[in-house]
């Protein structure tokens, strides 16, 4: 499954090039596609027109994709990844999250990501606001981040001032890839899709980096774990054994990391698949005083899995989170 991130500012056109790629994509290649769109507030896609398109569309409520709804990202990505094995997932964040804390959040993810792109999006006609300096927080993450930026609306605005944001945008990354096109008209949107195909790349090459080298997942003070864990077990065991041990080690780490100051959890999650078979479990706690909660299904006779723990908290750092988490997975799966 690949994963393509359609971002940009609030009102730069995601949803029609959204739109645009996902039709080109259904119909030149015969892919399947499915979307995943969060929007606070108003809803941007209309489900019949995707519908009519052959899509499978997901909407994500009341919240940023990369915050508060992180989870219920990790949940569809599952749900869809079970239920429709789709060639692309093609996810729209808000016009208020930045494609850098949705690239953490992907990490996250327990199923099978096999290649990512990420694309931002600038509006022509309101670049000289929106590459004023120092540029916004949003703004700067998604240029950086970026796999290639698309200049939209260059119907709306004059040939040079197509060259000032060009220039513009080279000033702060001078090397980066750039289309102009109009997504609502199709200009310069030939074969742009079979373009972005061939621009994808494996996930866990391109993380985002801050200058300490730590992955940049959020803009708060919290403290963020993410791994991937494989095991083997022989005998097999089975599902109510790994539901037993993975709300052992969820309790047990929130409990240690309270006695080492932590201040709160935002949550704590494992997700466990076993090999190419369907089906999953999730469980998470987000609480020191709660118990696990569990989501999804998992067969009997597990045997090879593979365990993704996620941990965001507050109040210690990322060597007593990191540690902590290892050690007692370790301690349940030998």
């Amino acid at each position: 499954m690949d994963i393509i991130i359609i971002s940009g500012f609030l009102g730069s056109g995601k949803t029609t090039l959204l739109l645009r790629i996902a039709k080109s994509l259904v119909e030149d290649s015969g892919r399947k596609i499915a979307i995943i769109e969060n929007e606070i507030g108003k809803v941007g896609v209309d489900d019949q027109t995707i519908a009519a398109e052959g899509l499978t569309v997901k909407e994500l409520f009341s919240g940023c994709v990369c915050c508060s709804l992180r989870l219920d990202l990790i949940n569809t990505l599952l749900e869809l990844e079970r239920n429709v094995n789709p060639d692309i997932v093609i996810i729209e964040p808000s016009g208020v999250a930045g494609p850098d804390l949705l690239l953490g959040a992907l990490l996250g993810y327990g199923g099978t990501i096999d290649r990512k792109l990420v694309i931002n999006i600038i509006d022509a006609s309101r670049a000289k606001i929106i590459l004023k300096k120092p540029l916004l927080p949003i703004i700067e993450k998604g240029l950086k981040v970026a796999d290639i930026i698309l200049v939209n609306k260059i119907d709306c605005v004059q040939p040079e001032d197509i060259k000032a944001i060009e220039e513009g945008i080279r000033e702060f990354r001078e090397n980066a890839e750039i289309a102009f096109i109009s997504a609502l008209s199709g200009l310069g949107m030939e074969s742009i899709s079979d373009r972005f195909v061939t621009m994808l790349s494996p996930l866990e090459k391109n993380p985002v980096k801050s200058s300490s080298g730590e992955l940049e997942l959020t803009d708060s003070d919290a403290t963020v774990f993410s791994e991937k864990f494989s095991f083997t077990f022989d005998p097999h065991l089975s599902a109510d054994d790994v539901r037993g041990k993975l709300a052992g080690i969820l309790k047990s780490l929130s409990l240690k990391l309270k006695n080492c100051g932590c201040t709160m959890i935002g949550h704590i999650k494992l997700i466990l698949k076993d090999g190419d078979k369907p089906g999953y479990l999730l469980m998470s706690i987000t609480d020191f005083d709660m118990e696990a909660t569990a989501r999804g299904r998992i067969g009997d006779n597990l045997r090879n899995v593979t365990l993704t723990l996620n941990a965001i908290v507050y109040g210690v750092d990322s060597l007593t989170l990191s540690y902590s988490a290892r050690e007692l997975v370790h301690n349940n799966f030998p």
